[in-house]
């Protein structure tokens, strides 16, 4: 269960992207099958969203 995990991290890690976003990330995986990747900012916005729900 830990690997698809550790491999993604370890991709994310070893990026050699030239040219790096300022913005925040978040990943997650879900139920052990797909790499969910969104900016941080939008997980905040759900949140205050839901609050205000």
């Amino acid at each position: 269960m830990m690997q698809p995990a550790w491999a993604a991290g370890v991709a994310l890690a070893n990026d050699d992207n030239g040219s790096p976003s300022e913005e925040r990330a978040v990943y997650f995986e879900l139920f052990n099958v797909i790499l969910i990747l969104f900016p941080l900012t939008y997980l905040l916005t759900l949140n205050i969203t839901s609050l205000v729900v």
